[in-house]
């Protein structure tokens, strides 16, 4: 894989080859067709995705509302990565909106590896609260939204 645009993946933007081929050993490429569920919500998450190729679709259920669209991922993004922090089952839908190509990175396997190399242990948690920072003001946009619309209809 170009280095290069495993670092345009905002996780891994700050590691050195060398800790990029330590993480690329324990990745298992995965393939979707059209349609196929990758992992469902409420599901064990088991570890989380790397985009390569395709289209990503990520929702969820609302009750009395049907199926929300969380969010249409393309290439060179991850997802599925909340359950590497908190052990939690899956908090979302993702389903493959045509022919995808992945690299699936088992749970078990990333936390072993950052367990036996601080440095890329200490690279990766920064890149998570980068981009979790990022979504939290996202979300936090989307709910001032909401609450504007909420507000003009009383």
């Amino acid at each position: 894989m170009n280095f290069d645009i495993f670092r345009k993946i905002p996780i891994f933007e700050e590691l050195t080859d060398n800790e990029i081929n330590s993480i690329l050993d324990i990745a298992k490429r995965a393939t979707f067709e059209k349609g196929e569920v990758i992992f469902k919500e409420g599901e064990p998450g088991d570890g989380f995705y790397i985009l390569i190729k395709g289209n990503v679709r990520i929702t969820t259920e609302i009750e009395d509302a049907g199926e929300e669209l969380l969010a249409e991922l393309k290439g060179n993004v991850h997802f599925g990565e909340i359950n590497i922090v908190d052990g939690k089952p899956r908090s979302a839908d993702a389903i493959a909106e045509n022919d995808v190509v992945c690299l699936f990175f088992p749970r078990n396997d990333f936390l072993k590896l950052m367990t036996t190399n601080k440095d890329l242990e200490i690279k990766i948690c920064h890149g998570f609260m980068k981009e979790f920072a990022t979504r939290l003001r996202a979300t936090d946009q989307k709910v001032k939204d909401i609450i504007k619309i909420l507000k003009s209809k009383s």
